[in-house]
């Protein structure tokens, strides 16, 4: 994209001027200078463009790690809020289907027994303690837990219904 700007000035009593040019970037500049002399003498001109100098910037180290401030953790708590919302929604739409979860307890109930004659044992148990140890403060429920971080040993499917 090409444009194209125009500008005019007087120059002085020595025959200086200086224009103010936009930010460039790249290796070329493309730059005309017209004179309007009346005398239409051929004359040479010798051009000086001044390089623009950033400002010096001093950067303080000792604060560039800290904990962060009351408004970033106030967005960090309305992100996971709206994440766990998000979750929840899905999981309403589109549903979770795990292949077994067994809570382990010392006593099996009667259904409970029922169910391990009749399907056999689960494959794979997972003290709730190892639960608990392995929650984050990121967590959001038992679900996020088993498969964050229990990914080597709960293998979990999504699958889409019709809504």
């Amino acid at each position: 994209m090409s444009h194209h700007l125009l500008r005019s000035k007087k120059t002085d009593s020595l025959g200086r001027f200086a224009f103010a040019l936009d930010d460039r970037y790249g290796q070329t500049t493309d730059i005309v200078i017209q004179s309007n002399s009346k005398s239409n003498k051929k004359q040479d001109y010798v051009v000086t463009l001044d390089q623009k100098q950033p400002p010096d910037v001093a950067y303080d180290h000792r604060w560039s790690v800290q904990k962060p401030d009351s408004i970033v953790q106030a967005y960090i708590k309305t992100s996971i809020a709206g994440k766990k919302a998000l979750d929840a929604y899905i999981d309403s739409v589109e549903g979770r289907t795990l292949e077994a979860v067994v809570v382990k307890s010392r006593i099996l109930s009667d259904q409970q027994k029922l169910v391990t004659e009749q399907y056999g044992g689960p494959k794979i148990i997972i003290d709730g303690k190892a639960i608990q140890a392995k929650e984050e403060k990121w967590s959001y429920g038992l679900y996020s837990v088993l498969k964050f971080r229990f990914p080597d040993q709960v293998t979990i499917f999504r699958f889409r219904t019709s809504p």
